[in-house]
């Protein structure tokens, strides 16, 4: 930012660098700053690095005031154009899409009922009383986890193969299922009491068929109350039926636990958050002067990952490849006073900022297992944008002109969930993918004379092929991946295509080595091919 004087640069004032910003300017507070020995009846002018002028500013004998709330800088991230979106469902009522699975299946969430997108459709899922039902995530095998209501109370329900059961309780009132893993496992708590009244809490895991297990304390007594919150909670399983939450330990405070074969192990006075298959926990610490710090556990041994040089850091999620993404609140604040907080990737022990200088209010959604992170910004103009950041780079994901979106997940195929809220008041779900399929007759050559499916090439391969198809015709058309026993693993292409020659890459990091079908059908013409995957 900079002061001008009759045209020319006179100071440059940094934002950022502390309270003395040169032997001239200072500030009592972050946007107001005062400028001392000036002429009389000159005019001075402030602007930021955008040209913009303060919205306002005085004189008052030889000192110029001024007050500004353009401080802030507009991120204007550039747009990911290789990545297409798709309105998949409209509404105005709520509407909400959530955790996406790696066949490209989603829960939906619209006016307190509970669906599932899949095979192009929406899919109503029932409740357990009828009335709600809220779905929180979808598994690899298709099977989703929520909650619903019976009478009034609040409890957790499973679901597959269009069948809805509830996951009972442990003699309460109130049950919160936190998470699910690949086997349909879920964890949460299970309580007997109101928020604002005494009563017990129990984590929990939930098996079909079994009913929940209660997973006991470290030690401490399974009590709560207003003042007193010492509990047990359950917060994420993985897919070797590892868990991890905060239980009470002897004494009135709650020590995170990780649990397995029917042990729980004492992490300390910590809050562990989320947790990866290889039994890496990522959570938050307090430090012994009050600082709260990130941290990560494996294996009994816990390291202070500190907090990325700001205030405070909150771990937000961890990958298959032990990526963390943190949320760091910086030392700095807006030109409203506030703290300003970044997301930061921690990668190979190197912590980064992925937020743009001088960019605030970052949104975190999900990091799949390549390290591509999306969420939602907030823009000077008030609205709130979609982002993807991939390779180091982040961009504006294209949101179709809606003035609030919020990119929710992606999975390891690029696809990305984005709810948005129009100036109208509509609720979209929009389907953002990267530009997979490739077309590759070009204007001016000969179009394909018949269909035809490819054999897909490398074959075997590890993990990614290639499989082209022709068309003589616009078709509908649907490409889709199976196993041995004919459930389908993945939808590659779905809808109306032109004429013409496609070849579409397919991802298989997340199936298991063995024989797979390819199965192409457009219009009338249907034709199947047999891959390998070796691993």
């Amino acid at each position: 930012y900079r002061i001008f004087k009759n045209g020319i640069l006179i100071a440059q004032i940094d934002m950022y660098t502390g309270p003395e910003y040169s032997k001239s300017i200072k500030s009592d507070n972050p946007y107001t700053f005062r400028v001392d020995s000036l002429e009389p009846s000159t005019e001075y002018i402030f602007k930021n690095e955008a040209g913009d002028e303060a919205d306002n500013w005085s004189t008052s004998g030889p000192s110029l005031t001024i007050t500004t709330r353009a401080f802030d800088t507009d991120p204007n991230l550039p747009l990911a154009g290789n990545y297409k979106t798709a309105l998949l469902r409209v509404s105005i009522d709520y509407l909400t899409g959530g955790a996406i699975n790696e066949r490209g299946e989603l829960p939906v969430y619209e006016n307190e009922q509970a669906y599932v997108w899949k095979d192009n459709e929406l899919k109503p899922l029932g409740a357990l009383s009828g009335i709600y039902a809220k779905p929180y995530t979808i598994n690899e095998a298709g099977q989703i986890m929520g909650e619903s209501t019976i009478g009034g109370n609040y409890y957790g329900f499973f679901w597959e193969n269009d069948t809805l059961v509830g996951l009972g309780n442990m003699g309460g009132n109130w049950v919160m299922p936190e998470a699910m893993n690949d086997s349909g496992y879920v964890v949460g708590w299970s309580r007997y009491a109101s928020i604002y009244t005494a009563g017990w809490q129990k984590a929990f895991l939930w098996r079909k068929g079994q009913g929940m297990i209660d997973l006991g304390t470290l030690g401490g007594e399974n009590d709560m109350n207003y003042w007193e919150r010492v509990s047990s909670s359950a917060f994420d399983i993985n897919n070797k039926n590892q868990i991890i939450g905060v239980s009470p330990a002897p004494g009135p405070e709650d020590h995170g636990f990780f649990w397995q074969n029917d042990s729980m192990i004492d992490m300390g006075k910590v809050y562990p958050v989320h947790l990866n298959d290889k039994g890496e926990v990522v959570g938050q610490m307090t430090t012994s002067g009050g600082e709260s710090h990130l941290f990560r556990w494996q294996a009994g041994n816990l390291t202070d990952l500190g907090t990325g040089g700001g205030n405070s850091c909150w771990p937000m999620a961890i990958n298959e490849n032990s990526q963390i993404v943190a949320r760091v609140e910086l030392n700095q604040t807006d030109c409203d006073g506030y703290s300003i907080q970044h997301l930061f990737l921690l990668d190979n022990d190197q912590m980064r900022d992925i937020c743009p200088p001088g960019s605030k209010n970052f949104e975190f959604g999900a990091i799949n297992n390549k390290g591509q992170i999306v969420g939602s910004f907030d823009k000077e103009d008030g609205t709130r944008h979609a982002f993807l950041w991939t390779d180091g780079a982040m961009y504006q994901l294209d949101d179709q002109g809606a003035v609030n979106s919020h990119a929710a997940d992606i999975n390891d195929e690029g696809q990305i969930v984005i709810n948005t809220t129009t100036a109208d008041g509509q609720y979209h779900i929009l389907l953002a993918e990267p530009s997979a399929v490739d077309i590759k007759t070009q204007a001016g050559q000969n179009l394909p004379k018949s269909f035809a499916l490819e054999q897909n090439y490398p074959n075997p391969f590890n993990p990614t092929t290639t499989i082209a198809f022709s068309l003589p015709d616009m078709e509908l058309v649907s490409l889709k991946v199976y196993d041995l026993l004919g459930r389908e693993v993945k939808s590659l292409v779905s809808g109306k295509k032109a004429a013409g020659t496609y070849e579409i890459q397919f991802n298989a990091s997340h199936l298991a080595s063995g024989i797979y079908y390819y199965r192409l059908q457009a219009g009338s013409f249907v034709s199947t091919k047999k891959l390998i995957l070796l691993k």
